[in-house]
């Protein structure tokens, strides 16, 4: 057997929904740069029940799903090499790793779209023991793995897309955030101009005071108001 190379992997509630869909939590390889699996992509992906793989345009990706207990578990992995390990991982995302009830955040209920979600370093370790080229030996795989194994085969099953196609829509994510980042950048920097405008008008007062202050003493000294 060979390694499943899953590089990330995502926990998430209501993909395909752009108002409700939400990242709970995530782990990614150090090595991994891109593609990556973004908030975005997932409100435009429709993602049933069920095992399914589909194809990363031309990355050499693939993307895995599995879905149950309300929240559904995808990873993405380099090639397609052992999609035993890779929905034994995915099994156990749901059925160990996430702890919560039919359509609910379960234990991620912190998360929000606004706080986002936080890197899991107990779902790497995961991911790394089901990354191990032997994983399959050592750990008893079970049915539902088997059933699962069964209904995806070697076939590369279609999810699908809302609007746009996949590359189309991983170069609007990234594009998004690199926009975003523009942003910040720009609001960062009318930030500090303000700033520096305004402890511009602060000094000159402090000095125009000062300076007032020193003519009312000079003043009150050349009238005779200073002994000497």
């Amino acid at each position: 057997m060979t390694s499943a190379e899953i590089v990330q992997a995502v926990l998430v509630v209501n993909p395909g929904f752009p108002t409700k869909c939400l990242i709970l939590t995530y782990c990614k390889s150090p090595t991994h740069s891109r593609p990556n699996i973004t908030q975005t992509m997932l409100q435009n992906l429709s993602v049933p029940n069920g095992p399914k793989t589909m194809e990363m345009g031309d990355t050499g990706c693939f993307l895995h799903s599995f879905g149950g207990k309300g929240a559904h578990a995808i990873c993405l992995t380099k090639g397609k090499k052992n999609l035993g390990a890779t929905f034994g991982f995915l099994s156990d995302m749901i059925t160990k790793f996430y702890k919560g009830r039919p359509g609910d955040q379960g234990q991620f209920e912190y998360v929000s779209g606004t706080t986002g979600a936080n890197k899991s370093d107990g779902l790497r370790t995961m991911m790394n023991k089901w990354n191990g080229p032997n994983i399959m030996k050592t750990e008893k795989v079970q049915s539902q793995i088997q059933d699962t194994l069964e209904n995806v085969g070697d076939a590369i099953e279609a999810l699908t897309i809302r609007g746009e196609n996949l590359t189309e829509l991983m170069d609007k994510a990234e594009d998004m955030a690199v926009a975003a980042m523009e942003v910040q950048k720009a609001g960062e920097g009318v930030y500090w101009a303000m700033w520096k405008r305004h402890m511009k008008w602060i000094i000159m007062i402090i000095i125009a005071i000062l300076v007032l202050i020193i003519i009312i003493v000079i003043g009150i000294c050349a009238a005779g108001g200073c002994s000497s």
